[in-house]
């Protein structure tokens, strides 16, 4: 909230508005369902999509993306003081695994944790509770999403020395323009770089961070 108004903040916003700094264009923020990003953009009713969005095939097939500002990375969340305990792929092998329904960790969770008990939730906040209860040992999980919960309570939790390895398709998040506009790809192409190479996409993703910290999702 600001002046008693709600306003949207976050790394992806933090990017949104260096490339409408960089191409000469005041930023206009739509708050849209994330299902219904890609046909707003092919309605025309916005220009690109800064909103975590994956630069999967099938979305390739009907927009076209930049090259990446962000990619994911996949963990284990632990219980504190577990981190020996679970050190490699292997010792996963009859332990109870949570990780949220449909989301990439599950997928990766069932293709790298041989042996594993994968147990699904839809809610993330219900995976942790169970995990501190003991009802499960680890939580498949973004690494972002984990180094949050670490710095939080680090009391209570801990990540796994072990990397769920990911491929572009699901990690590489990208900005999605129309395929009909190939300068102003050129151009968010152009300023990503320049962000990369100066080091401010990772300033601005731990100020995104540090952000998330203070007022919580």
């Amino acid at each position: 909230m600001q002046n008693g108004a709600k306003k949207i903040v976050g790394y992806d916003v933090m990017v949104a508005k260096k490339i409408a700094k960089s191409i000469g264009v005041k930023l206009e923020i739509e708050n849209i369902a994330f299902p219904s990003l890609i046909s707003e953009l092919q309605d025309k009713k916005v220009d690109f999509i800064l909103a975590g969005m994956v630069a999967n095939k099938q979305r390739k097939k009907v927009v076209a993306f930049s090259k990446p500002y962000h990619y994911a990375k996949f963990t284990v969340l632990l219980r504190k003081g577990e981190e020996k305990k679970f050190s490699s792929l292997s010792s996963f092998k009859g332990a109870a695994i949570g990780a949220q329904q449909s989301s990439v960790p599950q997928k990766l969770a069932q293709q790298q944790l041989k042996g594993a008990n994968l147990v699904v939730e839809s809610s993330l906040n219900t995976l942790t509770t169970e995990l501190l209860n003991g009802k499960l040992d680890g939580i498949a999980i973004g690494k972002d999403s984990a180094d949050m919960y670490v710095k939080k309570f680090p009391d209570k939790y801990a990540i796994s020395k072990v990397r769920l390895k990911a491929s572009t398709d699901v990690s590489a998040v990208s900005v999605a323009v129309r395929k009909s506009d190939k300068t102003l790809l050129k151009k968010i192409n152009q300023e990503i770089t320049r962000l990369d190479k100066n080091g401010q996409l990772t300033k601005m993703y731990q100020q995104a961070q540090d952000l998330q910290m203070k007022y919580g999702k």
